[in-house]
């Protein structure tokens, strides 16, 4: 195993961490979404579409993708649906989250746009499975979904950050402290200037 993936893992189990315990996904949430796997999967094209619909019909998000690329997104977003539906939800996907915030750095996706696309999914998901199932079987699904959405964006967003400053301390010979203390410096100007608009 390479040194960047154990680095990534450890990554992985620091986020992970912060995030308060009533916010993270567990594994009852991962047994619950397992069990209406079929019911989820059946779902799969139109979440893709429509997915995909919305990220194109939005000037910032859509001048991501590179011309005819499409195709080869809808089958990598469709075999992560396949993976949150049918498992495992596991470390080994929970590293794969926190590496899509590596990736979201080189393909230039905010954090903003990333987290407005899990609001489309987790908005449809809530409407499907409340007209699909009985109420107290849909919230509880709803709940899970909630949570899962919770650890991702923690992951995606809190990796992209960390990876980014990495690099940037990397690639100008900084250390990740002196970065970290210039941050600070700028950071602590930034609010004596504009904190007054706020009182």
């Amino acid at each position: 195993m390479s040194d960047h993936y154990l680095h990534l893992q450890n990554m992985r189990r620091t986020i992970k961490g912060q995030l308060p315990p009533a916010a993270q996904f567990t594994a009852a949430d991962a047994t619950l979404i397992g069990q209406h796997s079929q019911l989820l999967l059946s779902w799969s094209d139109e979440l893709v579409q429509g997915f995909y619909n919305t990220l194109y019909a939005h000037g910032p998000t859509s001048e991501i993708f590179q011309e005819g690329e499409r195709p080869a997104r809808e089958q990598t977003l469709a075999q992560w649906w396949q993976r949150v539906a049918a498992g495992p939800i596991d470390d080994q996907f929970w590293d794969w989250m926190t590496f899509v915030g590596l990736v979201h750095v080189v393909r230039k996706v905010k954090n903003p746009m990333m987290i407005g696309a899990w609001g489309f999914v987790e908005g449809e998901l809530g409407k499907r499975i409340k007209a699909a199932l009985p109420a107290d079987e849909a919230f509880a699904l709803t709940e899970a979904f909630a949570r899962f959405g919770k650890t991702f964006n923690a992951l995606i967003a809190e990796s992209y950050v960390i990876h980014y400053l990495e690099a940037v301390a990397e690639s100008t010979g900084s250390s990740s402290v002196l970065l970290d203390r210039l941050v600070m410096t700028e950071i602590g100007t930034m609010l004596e200037n504009v904190k007054p608009q706020f009182r």
